[in-house]
């Protein structure tokens, strides 16, 4: 695995639904662990019931350092390109 500057084939998508909230949340803290001991620098959590992004920032051992919740008229942009710069609501339509 490489270290440093983000390249852009290195951004993934990965999306997932679940009908049991039990198990999806229980997913994502396994997963937001693993990525961030992996060094994923940023992942954003859609949830489109809610209307809201959650934005986890800070990679270590333990997990993200940083979370945040982005409400729908809040503006968002990804660390490795700050300059570009999107709405809750155009990223979820």
């Amino acid at each position: 695995m490489r270290r440093g500057k983000v390249c852009l084939d290195s951004v993934r998508d990965e999306r997932e639904s679940s009908w049991d909230v039990r198990w999806t949340r229980w997913s994502i803290g396994v997963k937001l662990r693993l990525y961030a001991r992996a060094g994923v620098a940023e992942v954003w959590l859609a949830n489109v019931n809610t209307q809201r992004i959650e934005e986890h920032r800070r990679p270590s051992s333990e997990g993200y350092g940083e979370s945040r919740v982005f409400e729908l008229e809040e503006s968002i942009s990804v660390q490795a390109f700050p300059e570009v710069v999107f709405t809750v609501r155009e990223l979820l339509g």
